[in-house]
């Protein structure tokens, strides 16, 4: 599987709300940070709580990548996400994906 095929899985299980699916994307031991390098998310179930907790509150979520950059092993994506948390205005993430052996290990959220 290429690297731009796990983010397109992740993102697949993402808008599908399918939490198994989802971590089947990340490495164990995934590292997810916020944009200044704050860690927010060390491993899957981390991961499993974070997503858990927003699929909940968030029926109607759903992402679109209106840009990519694939660099060695990080694909960068511009997405503009809707319903999260039930709001009606649209937000914009940059997400920065590390993808090494077909697993995410690393991301940083910019924006």
């Amino acid at each position: 599987m290429s690297i731009t095929q796990v983010i397109d899985a992740q993102l697949e299980a993402y808008n599908a709300r399918d939490i198994e699916a989802l971590l089947r994307t990340y490495h164990p031991n995934c590292v997810i940070e916020d944009a200044a390098g704050n860690v927010q998310q060390t491993n899957r179930e981390e991961i499993r709580a974070r997503y858990t907790k927003t699929f909940e509150v968030s029926p109607e979520l759903h992402a679109k990548i209106l840009t990519r950059i694939v660099n060695g092993p990080y694909v960068i994506d511009h997405e503009e996400v809707s319903g999260h948390s039930g709001r009606t205005d649209l937000l914009y993430a940059v997400p920065v994906y590390r993808v090494e052996d077909g697993l995410i290990t690393h991301v940083r959220f910019i924006g």
